[in-house]
C-alpha cells in the first residue's frame, strides 16, 4: 500500500480517494483467490494521497535547491500577489499607451498573463516573440485580402500590442516574488515540472517509491501537470491510471483541456510504442434511471459519432474514461 500514489485537486477529494483505495485494498486482501497467497507486507492505511500542487510543492520542497530554488520560500495566495502586483502598476512609469483600461484591471489581465505563462511554461521572450510576430503578420496582410475583415484583424493585432505592454509587468512581478521568496501555486508547479524535466534521477527516485499511480480528475490537469507527470512517470512502463471525463473539464481558463485525457494512451504509452489501454465506465451511480433515459435520449446524436455506449443507471458519475498502462 505505501507504494500507491493518489492524485487529485482538492484536500477533501484526495482524503475520499484515500479512503476508497484503502477499502478497495482490504477487499482484494479478503476475498480475491489469486491474491490468497499473496498478503499485503504494509497496511492499507499507508497508501499515499496528495493533490497535485502539494505534490508538487514535496518535490520543489525535497529537489528545489538542485536547481537553485529556495525551497524554504512562502507560498502565498492570490490576495498577497494581487497586493504586489498592485503596487508595482501604481508606480511603474513605462509606456502604457497600448492600454486603455482602469488600474484594477490591468491589475486582472497582468496576473492572468502571469498565471497563464506560468501553467504553458512559456518565457516572457518566447511571449514577446510570438506577440511582435502575429501583430507583424496581421498588419502587414493586404486590404481586402484576409477573411475575418480589417476590424478583426486590427482587433487582433491590438490585442498583441496590449500583452506586449503587459509582458514588462509581468516580468517586475515575477522579479519581486524570487526577490520576496514569494511563490504562488503557479509558480509552484511550474518549478516542479521544470525540476523533473531538467534532473531525470527525480523521477527514477519517484518511480521506486511510487509503484502505481492514479490520477484522478485527468482531464482537468493543466499544461505544467502534465509535463511534471510525464516527466516522472512515463517511463520503463510504469503502472499509471488517468480516469477523468473530457466533458467535464472545469478548468480550461487555466490552460487544462480536454484532449489532455484523449492524449494519454499516447502520452504514457508502452516501452515499445503502444498505446495505453482506454476504458469507458458507462454506469452511473448518482442518478435516477429517468434521468439517464432522458440524457441519452439527448445526447443520442453525439454519443453515436464517438462511438460511446449510452449509460447504465444503478445509482460514480459516468461518461467518463479511465486510460491505464
Amino acid at each position: 500500500p505505501a507504494h500507491i500514489l493518489g492524485l487529485t485537486f482538492s484536500k477533501k477529494a484526495a482524503a475520499e480517494l484515500g479512503e476508497r483505495i484503502e477499502k478497495r485494498l482490504l477487499t482484494l486482501s479478503a476475498k480475491s483467490p489469486e491474491l490468497a497467497g499473496l498478503p499485503f507486507t504494509g497496511d492499507p492505511s499507508e497508501v499515499t494521497t496528495s493533490t497535485y500542487h502539494s505534490y508538487a510543492g514535496r518535490l520543489v520542497g525535497e529537489y528545489g535547491l538542485r536547481m537553485g530554488i529556495d525551497s524554504s520560500g512562502d507560498v502565498v495566495g492570490d490576495s498577497r500577489i494581487w497586493q504586489l502586483a498592485h503596487r508595482l502598476i501604481m508606480n511603474y512609469d513605462g509606456d502604457m499607451s497600448a492600454l486603455s483600461l482602469a488600474p484594477d484591471t490591468v491589475i486582472e489581465r497582468v496576473l492572468d498573463l502571469s498565471s497563464e505563462m506560468l501553467e504553458h511554461q512559456g518565457s516572457a521572450d518566447e511571449v514577446r516573440a510570438l506577440s511582435e510576430n502575429l501583430a507583424t503578420t496581421l498588419l502587414s496582410l493586404p486590404e481586402g485580402k484576409f477573411k475575418y475583415g480589417t476590424d478583426t484583424v486590427n482587433k487582433i493585432a491590438s490585442a498583441q500590442q496590449a500583452r506586449l505592454t503587459l509582458l514588462p509587468l509581468v516580468e517586475a512581478l515575477e522579479q519581486e516574488k524570487a526577490q520576496r521568496h514569494l511563490y504562488s501555486f503557479n509558480d509552484i508547479m511550474g518549478l516542479a515540472a521544470k525540476l523533473a524535466v531538467a534532473i531525470p534521477e527525480i523521477g527514477e527516485s519517484e518511480r521506486k517509491k511510487f509503484k502505481v499511480v492514479l490520477l484522478d480528475e485527468y482531464q482537468d490537469t493543466s499544461p505544467a501537470q502534465l509535463t511534471m507527470l510525464k516527466a516522472l512517470f512515463a517511463h520503463d512502463d510504469h503502472a499509471v491510471m488517468a480516469v477523468g471525463d473530457p466533458h467535464q473539464s472545469i478548468y480550461a481558463w487555466r490552460g487544462a483541456a480536454a484532449h489532455t485525457i484523449e492524449g494519454f494512451p499516447h502520452d504514457f504509452a508502452l516501452a515499445n510504442g503502444t498505446p495505453a489501454a482506454k476504458y469507458q465506465m458507462p454506469t452511473s451511480w448518482r442518478s435516477d434511471r429517468l434521468i439517464i433515459d432522458l440524457a441519452n435520449l439527448v445526447t443520442e446524436k453525439h454519443l453515436k459519432a464517438r462511438d460511446v455506449a449510452p449509460l447504465t443507471a444503478r445509482t460514480e458519475s459516468g461518461l467518463g474514461e479511465i486510460s491505464a498502462r
